[in-house]
Protein backbone atom coordinates (compact mmCIF):
# COMPACT_ATOMS: atom_id res chain seq x y z
CA UNK A 1 0.00 0.00 0.00
CA UNK A 2 1.38 3.64 -1.00
CA UNK A 3 1.39 6.68 1.46
CA UNK A 4 -0.79 9.93 -0.22
CA UNK A 5 2.58 11.65 0.30
CA UNK A 6 6.26 10.76 1.05
CA UNK A 7 6.10 11.96 4.50
CA UNK A 8 8.31 10.27 6.96
CA UNK A 9 4.95 10.70 9.53
CA UNK A 10 3.16 8.66 7.34
CA UNK A 11 5.62 6.13 6.16
CA UNK A 12 6.32 5.57 10.35
CA UNK A 13 2.31 4.81 10.86
CA UNK A 14 2.26 2.21 7.48
CA UNK A 15 5.19 0.69 9.16
CA UNK A 16 3.54 0.76 12.66
CA UNK A 17 0.31 -0.71 10.95
CA UNK A 18 2.61 -3.94 9.74
CA UNK A 19 3.63 -4.90 12.96
CA UNK A 20 6.91 -4.42 11.94
CA UNK A 21 10.31 -3.79 14.21
CA UNK A 22 10.91 0.13 14.49
CA UNK A 23 14.67 -0.79 14.97
CA UNK A 24 16.55 2.45 14.05
CA UNK A 25 13.37 4.61 13.92
CA UNK A 26 12.29 6.87 17.35
CA UNK A 27 8.99 8.73 17.45
CA UNK A 28 7.21 11.03 19.15
CA UNK A 29 3.93 12.22 18.76
CA UNK A 30 2.28 15.13 21.03
CA UNK A 31 -0.19 17.99 20.57
CA UNK A 32 0.79 22.16 21.26
CA UNK A 33 -2.04 24.67 21.62
CA UNK A 34 -4.46 22.44 19.10
CA UNK A 35 -1.62 21.72 16.97
CA UNK A 36 -0.33 17.88 16.28
CA UNK A 37 3.23 17.66 15.77
CA UNK A 38 5.09 13.78 14.63
CA UNK A 39 8.97 14.06 14.94
CA UNK A 40 10.58 10.85 13.76
CA UNK A 41 14.46 10.30 13.81
CA UNK A 42 15.86 7.92 11.29
CA UNK A 43 18.94 7.22 13.61
CA UNK A 44 20.47 3.79 11.30
CA UNK A 45 21.00 2.46 8.04
CA UNK A 46 18.21 -0.37 9.22
CA UNK A 47 15.58 2.95 9.99
CA UNK A 48 16.91 3.99 6.56
CA UNK A 49 15.56 0.80 4.84
CA UNK A 50 12.35 0.39 6.84
CA UNK A 51 10.70 3.66 6.45
CA UNK A 52 12.41 4.91 3.12
CA UNK A 53 14.36 8.13 4.00
CA UNK A 54 17.82 9.26 4.56
CA UNK A 55 19.32 9.55 8.24
CA UNK A 56 18.01 12.59 9.96
CA UNK A 57 14.81 14.14 11.84
CA UNK A 58 11.36 14.46 10.00
CA UNK A 59 9.23 16.84 11.44
CA UNK A 60 5.42 17.00 10.81
CA UNK A 61 2.95 19.13 11.93
CA UNK A 62 -0.86 19.43 11.25
CA UNK A 63 -2.54 22.58 12.21
CA UNK A 64 -6.25 23.05 13.39
CA UNK A 65 -8.57 23.25 10.42
CA UNK A 66 -9.49 26.92 11.32
CA UNK A 67 -5.81 28.00 11.33
CA UNK A 68 -6.21 30.02 8.27
CA UNK A 69 -9.20 31.98 9.65
CA UNK A 70 -8.23 32.57 13.01
CA UNK A 71 -5.32 35.38 13.66
CA UNK A 72 -4.24 33.61 17.23
CA UNK A 73 -4.30 30.06 15.52
CA UNK A 74 -1.66 31.57 12.98
CA UNK A 75 0.69 32.97 15.45
CA UNK A 76 0.14 29.82 17.57
CA UNK A 77 0.94 27.44 14.53
CA UNK A 78 3.98 30.06 13.66
CA UNK A 79 5.05 30.57 17.03
CA UNK A 80 5.64 26.11 17.44
CA UNK A 81 6.88 26.04 13.61
CA UNK A 82 9.47 28.55 14.83
CA UNK A 83 10.39 26.40 18.00
CA UNK A 84 10.56 23.48 16.08
CA UNK A 85 13.13 25.03 12.91
CA UNK A 86 15.19 26.09 15.80
CA UNK A 87 15.85 23.08 17.62
CA UNK A 88 17.50 21.91 14.08
CA UNK A 89 19.48 25.10 13.21
CA UNK A 90 23.13 24.69 14.58
CA UNK A 91 24.56 27.26 16.74
CA UNK A 92 26.93 29.08 14.22
CA UNK A 93 27.03 28.89 10.27
CA UNK A 94 24.24 29.24 6.92
CA UNK A 95 21.17 27.35 6.80
CA UNK A 96 18.89 27.18 3.90
CA UNK A 97 15.26 26.63 5.19
CA UNK A 98 12.62 25.58 1.81
CA UNK A 99 8.89 25.39 2.33
CA UNK A 100 7.22 22.97 0.01
CA UNK A 101 3.16 22.82 -0.50
CA UNK A 102 1.47 19.63 -1.93
CA UNK A 103 -2.47 21.48 -3.12
CA UNK A 104 -2.98 17.69 -3.00
CA UNK A 105 -3.35 17.26 0.68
Amino acid sequence: MTGRTDMAFEAHQRIKKEGKCLDGIKSELFCRGGTRISKIRVCSKKGEELIGKPMGNYITITAPESWQADHEAIENTAAILGELLSELLPQRGTVLVVGLGNPAI
